[in-house]
Parts: C-alpha cells; sequence; structure tokens
C-alpha cells in the first residue's frame, strides 16, 4: 500500500517522482438497473506480482457528460456517457470487478499527474489481465456483425496458417481479401455487411489512444452492450470492409488497423512488412502510421504512441531485431541505428534530448511537444525520415502560421498526400560521410549562431530551380486518370496527337508519366501480388526498378492512347512480368493527389508538394531520402514546402550527393536555416 495525503478533488495523490508504475484501480461495487455506479480506488503498482488482477479499459471520451453522478468513494463526479454505459454494461450484480479506465483512475484536474501516468500507460495495459474494448450499447445489428465477423476471423486464420512461412502477401493486403472473395461465408449483398460496416464506423476505431491500449494488451476483447468478440477476429474483418466501403483510398485507419492484425495477431514469421506496429516501432513510423487519426488533445498525437516507440523501450521490453536479409543499402540506415543503441553510442546529449522530446509533458505547448520530437528524432537517427510528414496547404497560408516553424509536421493536421519517401530506393541524401552533416555536434555549433531552437540547421545543396508547375492533382477514385491537362499546365505543346517516332517527346511523356508514379512502379510499396519482383528488383538495383516503371509507363499509353510500340527503351521487353495499366492508376492516384507536377529549369519532370510554387528550389538535404522543395525567405532563411521527386536516377540513388561532398563541387555543399 502507497501511504499518500488527499487533494481537494478527493484523490489520494500518488507518489512523486514516479519511479514505480503506480496507478489507482477502481473497483467497481455490486449493483444493477438503474442503481447508481459506486467505485472505490486503490493504489497500486501495477507490476507488483502480488497484487490482484484488474482488466483495463479501452473506450472514446464522448461529448457528453452523465447526467447521474458517479460516486467514487464518498465523492460524486460526472464522467463520460460512453464510460458510464460501459460501466452499465460491465456491473456485476454480486460481485465486485477491478478495472481501470483512464478518466476514474487519473486526476483529470492535475497535470503533472497526468503527465506521469501517460508515461506509464504501456505498463497499465500490458500488466492488465486483459482489455476490454467497449464500442457502445447493442444495436439489432450487433449479433449479426459479430456472426460475420468470427467467419471472416477464422476463414482469414485459415488462409495464413496455409501459406504459413512461405506466404508471399503484403501484410497490408493478406491475400484476397475482398467481400467477393468469401462469398461461400456471407452473401456480398448481406445485410450483415453493411452492420458490420457500421461497427467500423464507430470514431474509437480513429482515437489515437486506442492503439496503445490494445498494442500492449496481452489479451483483448471488444464489447457492444452484452455481446462479445475476440478483438483478433474482429480487427481481420476490417479490410473486407475497407475493400466493401471502396474506402482504399481514405484515410488510412482501416488499413492500419488491418496490419495491426497482422503484425501483432497472426503474422507468419518470415512475412515481409512495411511497418511494424507492435512494441519497438520507430516513433517516426508510428507518427506517419497515425497521422490521420484523432486525439482530443492535440499533444497526445505524440504522447499517445510514445509508450510503445523504439526509442522509450527498454532493451528488455523490446521485441529481437529482424536481419536485414542482405539489403544493399541496409548498413547505411543499420549503423546509425545499432551504434546509438548501444551504451558507447548514447552521449549524455542525447539523453537530454530525448528526456525533454518525449517524455510526456502536458504543461508544454503543442508547438513544442512537436517541434521538439521532430529534432530529437532527425539527431536520433541522423536522418530525415521525419520530415516527410511536413505538410501545407495548396494555398501556403500554413506557412505564415506563426506557432509553427515550417519543418515542423503538425501531426494534427490531416494530410491529403501520401508521403512516397519511405520508398527503399530513394537515397538522394544518404551519401557517403552523410551523418557528419546531420550529427547532434554539428547541429548545435549552428544553433548557436541564433540561439533560436524554432529554427533547424540542415546541410545540403541546391539541384535545380522550378520553372513551371501544374494544378493541384484532384480525382474521384472511380475514375480513369490522364496526363493530358497536367500535361498543358506545364508544356507549351499539346501532349497529343503523338507521333510515335518522335523518340524525344516519347521520352519525354515516359518521364512525365513516372513522376507521376514518383518512380514507383507499384501500386503499394510491398504489393502482394508482384512480392518476387519487387524483392528482386531492390536486391538488382534502382536500374531494374527504372525499367520496371517504363513497362508500366508503357501499358499506360497502350490502355488509354492506343499507342503500340512507344517504347523509347528496347530493354523492357526483357521483363518477364509486363506491364499493368491498374498499376500505373493505382500508383498515380497514391502518389500524385494533392501534390503538383513540375518542369525544372533545365527540362527535367517531377511531382512535388501542392504548396510548391514557380522559383521553389528542388534541394538535396543529407541525411533525406527524398528531395526536398525549398523557398527562400525575404527575411533571409528558407521555408521547408516538402519532399519531392525529380525523375533522374543519378540524383536519387545519392551518386550526385556523393560526387558533390567528395569532389571539387564540395563548394555548392551549404546550409539551409529552415524557419
Amino acid at each position: 500500500m502507497f501511504s499518500a495525503t488527499s487533494n481537494s478533488s478527493g484523490y489520494l495523490a500518488l507518489p512523486r517522482p514516479l519511479r514505480r508504475p503506480v496507478t489507482r484501480i477502481l473497483i467497481l461495487e455490486p449493483g444493477k438497473g438503474d442503481e447508481p455506479l459506486r467505485v472505490s480506488m486503490s493504489t497500486e503498482d501495477v507490476t507488483d506480482p502480488r497484487r490482484l488482477p484488474y482488466e483495463a479499459l479501452s473506450y472514446r471520451w464522448s461529448d457528453a457528460m452523465s447526467i447521474f453522478p458517479l460516486y467514487r468513494d464518498k465523492y460524486p463526479m460526472h464522467i463520460h456517457t460512453s464510460l458510464e454505459a460501459a460501466l452499465l454494461a460491465l456491473r456485476r450484480e454480486r460481485e465486485w470487478r477491478r478495472l481501470w479506465a483512464d478518466a476514474i483512475c487519473i486526476n483529470q484536474d492535475d497535470e503533472e499527474e497526468k503527465s506521469d501516468q501517460v508515461n506509464i500507460m504501456r505498463h497499465v495495459y500490458a500488466h492488465a489481465r486483459g482489455v476490454i474494448v467497449w464500442l457502445g450499447p447493442e444495436t439489432v445489428g450487433t449479433r449479426p456483425a459479430f456472426d460475420l465477423a468470427r467467419k471472416l476471423g477464422q476463414h482469414r486464420l485459415t488462409l495464413l496458417y496455409k501459406s504459413g512461412d512461405n506466404m508471399k502477401t503484403s501484410p497490408a493486403a493478406g491475400h484476397n481479401t475482398t467481400p467477393e472473395s468469401v462469398r461461400h461465408l456471407e452473401r456480398p449483398d448481406s445485410l450483415a455487411w453493411d452492420h458490420l460496416a457500421d461497427l467500423f464506423a464507430n470514431p474509437w476505431w480513429n482515437r489515437v489512444w486506442v492503439i496503445q491500449e490494445v498494442v500492449m494488451a496481452p489479451a483483448c476483447i471488444a464489447r457492444c452492450g452484452s455481446h462479445e468478440i475476440l478483438f483478433s477476429d474482429l480487427v481481420a474483418s476490417a479490410t473486407y470492409v475497407s475493400y466493401k466501403l471502396g474506402s482504399y483510398y481514405a484515410d488510412g485507419t482501416l488499413w492500419f488497423w488491418n496490419d495491426v492484425y497482422l503484425k501483432k495477431f497472426r503474422e507468419p514469421v518470415n512475412s515481409p512488412s512495411r511497418l511494424s506496429y507492435t512494441t519497438g516501432s520507430q516513433l517516426s513510423n508510428l507518427l506517419m502510421s497515425t497521422r490521420n487519426f484523432d486525439a482530443g488533445n492535440k499533444r497526445d498525437k505524440v504522447f499517445a504512441i510514445v509508450g510503445m516507440s523504439k526509442e522509450v523501450l527498454t532493451p528488455h521490453e523490446l521485441p529481437p531485431v529482424r536481419g536485414t536479409g542482405g539489403h544493399p543499402q541496409s548498413s547505411r540506415l543499420s549503423y546509425a541505428d545499432g551504434f546509438l543503441n548501444s551504451p558507447k553510442g548514447r552521449s549524455k546529449e542525447l539523453d537530454v534530448i530525448m528526456e525533454m522530446a518525449l517524455r510526456p509533458n502536458y504543461k508544454k505547448s503543442v508547438e513544442h511537444v512537436y517541434r521538439d520530437a521532430t529534432r530529437f528524432l532527425v539527431l536520433r537517427y541522423h536522418t530525415l525520415h521525419i520530415l516527410s510528414e511536413v505538410y501545407h496547404s495548396p494555398d501556403g497560408s500554413t506557412l505564415d502560421d506563426p506557432d509553427y516553424p515550417s519543418w515542423v509536421p503538425v501531426f494534427h493536421r490531416s494530410m491529403e498526400s501520401s508521403p512516397f519517401g519511405q520508398a527503399a530506393w530513394y537515397l538522394a541524401g544518404l551519401c557517403d560521410y552523410y551523418r557528419q552533416y546531420v550529427s547532434i555536434d554539428h547541429h548545435y555549433r549552428l544553433y548557436r549562431r541564433t540561439g533560436n531552437m524554432d529554427v533547424l540547421y540542415l546541410d545540403g545543396f541546391k539541384v535545380v530551380r522550378v520553372a513551371k508547375v501544374s494544378q493541384v492533382v484532384r480525382y474521384d477514385k472511380t475514375e480513369t486518370l490522364t496526363m493530358d491537362d497536367l500535361w498543358q499546365d506545364i508544356f507549351a505543346e499539346p501532349m497529343l496527337p503523338l507521333d510515335p517516332r518522335d523518340k524525344r517527346k516519347v521520352r519525354q511523356i515516359e518521364d512525365f508519366a513516372a513522376a507521376l508514379m514518383a518512380g514507383l512502379p507499384f501500386s503499394r510499396p510491398y504489393p502482394s501480388r508482384d512480392y518476387d519482383i519487387w524483392a528482386s528488383l531492390i536486391l538488382s538495383g534502382p536500374g531494374d526498378i527504372f525499367e520496371r516503371l517504363a513497362s508500366v509507363v508503357h501499358a499506360h499509353l497502350r490502355a488509354v492512347y492506343g499507342l503500340a510500340e512507344t517504347g523509347s527503351r528496347p530493354e523492357v521487353a526483357r521483363l518477364e512480368k509486363p506491364g499493368d495499366e491498374r498499376v500505373f492508376q493505382n500508383q498515380i492516384k497514391k502518389t500524385s493527389f494533392s501534390r503538383r507536377a513540375y518542369r525544372a529549369e533545365d527540362g527535367r519532370l517531377g511531382l512535388g508538394p501542392s504548396a510548391m510554387q514557380e522559383g521553389d528550389y528542388v534541394c538535396v538535404l543529407f541525411g533525406g531520402r527524398p528531395l526536398f522543395i525549398l523557398r527562400e525567405r525575404s527575411e533571409g532563411g528558407w521555408f521547408l514546402i516538402g519532399e519531392a521527386y525529380l525523375h533522374d536516377i543519378k540524383l536519387l540513388t545519392g551518386q550526385v550527393a556523393n560526387q558533390v561532398v567528395k569532389s571539387v563541387l564540395r563548394s555548392k555543399v551549404e546550409v539551409f536555416d529552415l524557419y
């Protein structure tokens, strides 16, 4: 037991500083019907093996508050109606029930306590006997929705285990998961599909806090009223529902839950994975993956997921490290990561920065939470991966926001475009010796010039200036995209008619189409049907990727424009699998939406952020995989507009950057002060 004094809200104060994962457990008293909810509180160390088991509740805070109070010991308190409904449903008639619910177990009026409790949240959920996901009261559709989900979960589990270690599908796809593929289980026009879709429309699925609550859980069930289902069965059906709703290009939350299913619950040991959504993921990956999830407090966009990130977990909490599989470029990233994870590689300065940046502190401003986390991730990994999350409105108005520097991703704002900086073969700024330009010592030497923590200092060089930009790409997800209008925006001559014998223009059109795909010849980074081809292309190098890219472009030109023998590159014919027009459509929709195509002053073509404009610069920033668009400020310094693609294989593979840092071109390197 812990001795503590009572504060004005009636809570017994928790120990401070909090050296152990100590929290309050609520004991829900027996009752039935309309009897008032009554709970008592017990202060406990959740890691103490002598304590009694408890269950943790995962639910979404509602806007409305309860009419009748809950009695916590002798103190009445009004709680969210969603929590009230959950406790009424979970209350037993004759037995006490030990639960944990944040709104009651944490003193919400004490900012310091909230910060301490958020810091130990992973322990609260990891040491619970189980987690109950509350999705609201039951409806007429609850039973058929749960029945369908159980069928889908068992069917999908059977498919995955039949595939076993030889599964050649992406975790994002997980076999054929359209409703038509399970017609033998449930007719595609059955009302059960609509009821299941309604279940996934529950706002719980979009709440950022629930990710950690489920991922850390040793066991998990979902509940609607009195109906229960294994959470793994329910979440297994997310991808079926996503196809049913046609939401492949939506905000990505359902696809995220599909990946959680495969990663946490059912992933075969050797299946390929793009991101790890379980414990031990890099914070930058988690921030990017959860960008479109909701948080009532904007700080929680960081605080809600930092507890399960690689950066804050102790060594025994981290999962085993997987091999890189001989990826030719893996050493560039794994060296810095492994070095900084070792005791010798961890500096006192880094520990101070991590404590300042990542420890939950609700007294910090939202801007400082985002700024400090971004700076830490840049200096921690010597890479600019997190800067792919920078997004500004098409009119550029967010650049004038006095609260957020241009280089800080505003995580509570939804991104309209999909980051493509994760492409495995983008190596524009990962040249030899790039780490010396993205180091703590180097950064703070530059910082002393101004003492302004809102400025990020990055080294790099200008590549070319932007001459023309297109309109912002918009589309309906069902339409077939063509390049004609965008071409008209940046070229004086029309795209059509085209003479296939005009090799110069054919090559230009090829490059333009490739730029709209951002150089990615697949509909996903790790596509299900083409995983073997993708792996072989990555291992063989970007040259073969460009060949595959050209084949996909030619498929589009044949299908949409009826052009035969358009290829200016005969080597494309040797590929085992020809290009597919559907691949072009899928990829161009994913990469180009809410972006602008552009033509550089030297004629090269690319794809950039919607906020870019003529006169901006395409730049290489050391530590960055993609290129970046920068804009010079009239007062001095630069704005970071966003990541970019330029169709140039030597530039994108880091060859140009290597020439710059190793030769007489070194004079081109400059420091960009990003405001």
